[in-house]
C-alpha cells in the first residue's frame, strides 16, 4: 500500500510540476500585450500622420507663404477628403467610405468609415488645439478581417522647448479597439511629441517626430498593463513608427520590452521577455 500511495503522489507531483512548466512557459512568452499595444500605438500614429498629411497639402500645416496644394496619393481611390478653411475652426474629414478598401500607396491595408480633425489656429502656432476623432473606422489586412477604432485624441501645440524644437502634448481618452473576433482592447495615453525635422519646409515627407510618455491598457484576454517608453519612438514618413524602445508591465506577467527597430521602415517590431525575443507584425 505504501509503495502505490508513494506512486501516486510522485506521479501527481510530476503532473502538477509539468502543468505549472508549461503554463510558465506560456505567461513568460505571452506577446498579446505587446501585440494589443502595437495595434493601438501604430494606427493612432497612422491616423495623425494622415491628417498631418492632408493639412499640409491643403495648406493648413506650414506657415503662411510655404504651403502649396499637392495631390495627396497616400490613400485609397475611394477615399474622399473633404476640407473647410473658411471657418475659424478648421475641419478636415478623410472619408474612407462604408464598404473596405485598399490602401495600397500608405500600408497596404483595408479601410472604412472616417477620420475627422478641427483646428484651432494654425499648426506652428502656440495654443493651437486640434482634435481628431474616428466613426465607424475599421482598419485590416483583408476586407474580411477588419478592426473598429474608436479614438478620441487632442493634441496641443505648446511652442519651443528647451532644444529650441516645437513640441505637442498628445492626449488619448478611451481608445477602444474591437477586433474582428470580437475581442477588444482599450487603450490610453499621455504623450510628448517634438518636431525634430522638417518644420521649416513646406512638405510633409521630410517631418520627423520624437514621442516620449506612457500609456495604459486592458489586452484582449482582460489583463491590464502600462507602458513606458524607454527610448523615443521616432515618426517620420513611413506607414509604421521607425525606432524606439517601450516597456510593458503586464498585471503579474514578467516585464516586456517592444522594439520598433533601427530605423528602417518594416511592420515589424520585436518583443523579448526574460531574455527570450519575439518577432511580430504591426
Amino acid at each position: 500500500m505504501k509503495k502505490v500511495n508513494f506512486l501516486f503522489i510522485a506521479t501527481a507531483l510530476f503532473t502538477m510540476s509539468f502543468i505549472f512548466s508549461c503554463t510558465k512557459d506560456t505567461v513568460e512568452s505571452d506577446t498579446t500585450a505587446a501585440a494589443d499595444n502595437a495595434i493601438v500605438e501604430n494606427e493612432s500614429s497612422k491616423i495623425v500622420a494622415a491628417i498631418n498629411a492632408v493639412a499640409e497639402d491643403y495648406g493648413i500645416g506650414k506657415p503662411d507663404g510655404m504651403q502649396e496644394v499637392m495631390e495627396d496619393s497616400s490613400f485609397a481611390p475611394c477615399a474622399i477628403i473633404t476640407v473647410d478653411t473658411i471657418d475659424a475652426l478648421k475641419t478636415i474629414t478623410i472619408d474612407f467610405g462604408p464598404v473596405p478598401c485598399q490602401c495600397i500607396n500608405w500600408d497596404n491595408k483595408f479601410r472604412q468609415g472616417k477620420i475627422t480633425a478641427t483646428w484651432s489656429g494654425g499648426y506652428h502656432m502656440t495654443g493651437t488645439v486640434i482634435t481628431v476623432s474616428t466613426s465607424e473606422y475599421f482598419v485590416g489586412n483583408s476586407a474580411t478581417t477588419m478592426n473598429k477604432h474608436d479614438y478620441l485624441k487632442t493634441i496641443k501645440n505648446e511652442g519651443e522647448n528647451a532644444n529650441g524644437n516645437i513640441h505637442f502634448s498628445i492626449s488619448v481618452t478611451d481608445a477602444l479597439v474591437t477586433l474582428y473576433t470580437g475581442e477588444t482592447i482599450s487603450w490610453e495615453s499621455n504623450r510628448d511629441r517634438e518636431w525634430i525635422e522638417g518644420s521649416a519646409t513646406k512638405v510633409f515627407f521630410d517631418d520627423v517626430y520624437l514621442i516620449t510618455g506612457g500609456a495604459a491598457g486592458i489586452d484582449r484576454k482582460g489583463n491590464p498593463f502600462t507602458v513606458n517608453i524607454i527610448q523615443p519612438l521616432k515618426m517620420q514618413f513611413c506607414p509604421w513608427l521607425v525606432s524606439g524602445i517601450i516597456e510593458i508591465s503586464h498585471d503579474s506577467f514578467p516585464v516586456k520590452t517592444l522594439d520598433y527597430g533601427n530605423g528602417e521602415c518594416d511592420d515589424k517590431a520585436t518583443v523579448t521577455i526574460n531574455g527570450n525575443s519575439y518577432t511580430i507584425n504591426l
